[in-house]
C-alpha cells in the first residue's frame, strides 16, 4: 500500500510527464482493440462460413495423375508415351452404377445425376439460331436473325433425377415461364422447353413435338411439353429441352434395344445406340463431411490415379474469403508494427525520464528505501498509467472497431474487384484461367475472371470478446515490463551516495 501511494503522489506531482505517457498508451490500446477485435471477427466470420457450407462434389478424371510425368515438368522419352492411351483416360467418367456405389458412403447427404443427349427434330422445326449460324440474343433473333439451318443433334436433351438436380432454376437463372415443371420420377415424355423455342414453333403448354435419333432418322420419340421456361440473361438453353431422367433414359434404352451397325462415312460402322453423358453431383451437409468423404471413397474401391473428388463450392469459398483472408494479415502487421513503434518510444520516453530522476533516485535511498522497493515503485507508477489508457483505450476501441472493420473491408473488396477487372481487361476480358495440369490456375484466389461472379463475404460482427480483453491486459503488462526496464535497471545501477554528490 505504501509503494501504491507513493506511486500515485508521484504521478500527481509530474503530471505533463504521466500525460504523455497516457496518451501515447491509449493510442496504442485503441489500434491494437481495433486490430485485434476486426482480426478475430475475420477470422470467426472464415470459420463460420466454413462450417456452415452446404458442399457439392463431383467425381471426373484426376488430370494431374494421368497426365503423370507432364504434371512435373518431364517429357516421357520416345515410344514411352501413347495419345491414345493418355486421351482416353482423360475422357473417362464413372457409370451411373458407379457413382451410386459411392453415393451410399455414409457421409454423403444426398445424390443427384443429369443425363445429356443430342437429338434431332423435323425438317419444319424452327431452332434458335442468329445470322452468324450460332447462338445470339433473342431481340438480335427476331431483329433479322432467322434460322432455317440444321446441323446433327441440334437439340440438347437434358434428364434430371430428382428437381434437386435443377440447379439453374434453384438459383434463378432459369425460370418457369408457364406451365409447370415435369414430374421428377415421370417417365412419360414430359418436358418443358425455351420460350424462344415454344415462340417460334408456335407450341403451347400441352402441345407434344417429337425428337428424332441423329444417328437413326426412323426412331422417333414424341414428348409433351408441360411448360416452358425464360432465361432473360442467356441464351446458352434456348435449344435446350429438359425432362426427367426417366423420361430420357427410357428413350436411350429404346435405341439400345433397336440398335443397327451402320457405315460412319470413314470407312467404318458405327452403332446407332445413343449414350447418354451422365454426371453425378454428390451433397454433404458440411464441409467436415466433405473431408471424411475423400477418405472413405477410397476405401470404397476409387482409383485416385485416375479420379479426383473436387467441390467447386469449396473453390468460391476460398474466392469469396479472399478479402477477409487479407483484412486478417493487415491488422495483424498493424498490430505488430504498433506494438514495436510504441514500445520502442515508451523505452526511450522512460530513458530521459529517470535521467530526471535520477536526483529522487538518490533521495529515496538515502533514507532506507531498497533499491528493489524503489525500481517495484517506478514499476507500479508505469503499470498504473498504462492501466488506465489501456482501459479507455479498449472502450473506444471496441466502438470503433465496428465502423472501422466495415470500412477496411470494404476497401480490401473493392482492391480485389479491381485487380480482377484489370487482369480481366488486360485479357481482352476473356480470361479464364485454369490453365495448368490438373485444372489449377495460379490466379484461382482472386476471383472468377471468367464472368460468373464471386459473392465476397463483405460483412463483419466485430466484437471485442474475452480472448480480445485478456490480449490486452498482457499488453498492459508487456508494455509496463517494457517501459519500466531502463528504468528498474538504472535505479539498481546507480548509488545513493554518488548521486548526491554529484547534486
Amino acid at each position: 500500500m505504501y509503494i501504491i501511494k507513493n506511486a500515485y503522489k508521484s504521478i500527481v506531482r509530474a503530471k505533463g510527464r504521466n500525460i504523455l505517457i497516457f496518451i501515447l498508451v491509449f493510442l496504442i490500446a485503441v489500434s491494437a482493440c481495433v486490430a485485434l477485435s476486426v482480426r478475430g471477427s475475420a477470422e470467426a466470420a472464415k470459420e463460420t462460413a466454413y462450417n456452415s457450407l452446404s458442399i457439392t462434389a463431383q467425381i471426373s478424371a484426376n488430370r494431374q495423375g494421368i497426365m503423370g510425368s507432364f504434371g512435373s515438368g518431364e517429357r516421357p522419352q520416345e515410344g514411352e508415351f501413347d495419345p491414345e492411351s493418355m486421351m482416353g483416360k482423360l475422357s473417362q467418367a464413372l457409370t451411373l452404377e458407379e457413382m451410386t456405389h459411392y453415393a451410399g458412403s455414409e457421409y454423403v447427404d444426398g445424390f443427384y445425376y443429369t443425363g445429356s443427349i443430342g437429338f434431332n427434330a423435323p425438317e419444319d422445326f424452327t431452332f434458335y439460331e442468329n445470322t452468324s449460324g450460332g447462338f445470339g440474343s433473342f431481340g438480335g433473333m427476331m431483329g433479322g436473325g432467322m434460322m432455317g439451318g440444321r446441323n446433327s443433334a441440334d437439340l440438347t436433351v437434358i434428364g434430371y433425377s430428382s428437381h434437386d438436380a435443377m440447379t439453374t432454376f434453384i438459383s434463378g437463372e432459369n425460370v418457369i415461364y408457364e406451365g409447370n415443371v415435369f414430374e421428377q420420377d415421370s417417365s412419360d415424355g414430359s418436358c418443358i422447353i425455351s420460350y424462344e423455342l415454344a415462340l417460334l414453333n408456335d407450341l403451347a403448354v400441352g402441345d407434344s413435338f417429337t425428337i428424332i435419333n441423329p444417328q437413326k432418322e426412323d426412331q422417333v420419340y414424341t414428348v409433351t411439353i408441360c411448360g416452358t421456361f425464360l432465361n432473360e440473361s442467356s441464351e446458352a438453353y434456348a435449344n435446350t429441352v429438359f425432362m426427367s431422367y426417366a423420361s430420357l433414359n427410357a428413350m436411350v434404352e429404346d435405341t439400345i434395344a433397336n440398335a443397327e451397325e451402320v457405315e460412319n462415312g470413314r470407312g467404318g460402322t458405327t452403332s446407332t445406340a445413343l449414350r447418354s453423358t451422365v454426371s453425378g453431383t454428390y451433397v454433404f451437409s458440411n464441409a467436415e463431411r466433405y473431408e471424411e468423404f475423400l477418405t472413405d471413397v477410397e476405401v470404397l474401391g476409387l482409383d485416385t490415379e485416375a479420379y479426383a473428388v473436387s467441390s467447386t463450392d469449396l473453390n468460391q469459398y476460398e474466392k469469396s474469403v479472399v478479402p477477409l483472408e487479407s483484412l486478417s494479415k493487415f491488422t495483424m502487421i498493424f498490430f505488430i508494427v504498433v506494438l514495436l513503434i510504441g514500445g520502442g518510444i515508451l523505452v526511450i520516453f522512460n530513458m530521459f525520464t529517470v535521467r530526471e530522476r535520477k536526483y529522487e533516485i538518490g533521495v529515496l535511498a538515502a533514507i532506507g528505501m531498497k533499491k528493489g522497493t524503489v525500481a517495484l515503485q517506478f514499476l507500479t507508477e508505469t503499470f498504473l498509467v498504462t492501466l488506465l489508457a489501456v482501459v479507455i483505450g479498449t472502450g473506444i476501441g471496441a466502438t470503433v472497431s465496428q465502423p472501422v472493420g466495415d470500412y477496411l473491408l470494404q476497401e480490401q473488396v473493392a482492391s480485389v474487384e479491381t485487380t480482377t477487372t484489370t487482369m480481366n481487361e488486360n485479357f481482352g476480358g476473356g480470361f479464364q484461367g485454369g490453365g495448368f495440369p490438373g485444372g489449377g490456375n495460379r490466379f484461382q484466389n482472386i476471383g472468377n475472371l471468367s464472368g460468373n461472379e464471386v459473392e465476397y463475404l463483405d460483412s463483419l460482427n466485430t466484437t471485442t470478446d474475452a480472448s480480445v480483453l485478456l490480449s490486452l491486459m498482457a499488453i498492459s503488462i508487456l508494455l509496463t515490463l517494457i517501459a519500466s526496464s531502463v528504468g528498474m535497471i538504472s535505479v539498481l545501477r546507480y548509488e545513493p551516495l554518488k548521486i548526491l554528490s554529484e547534486r
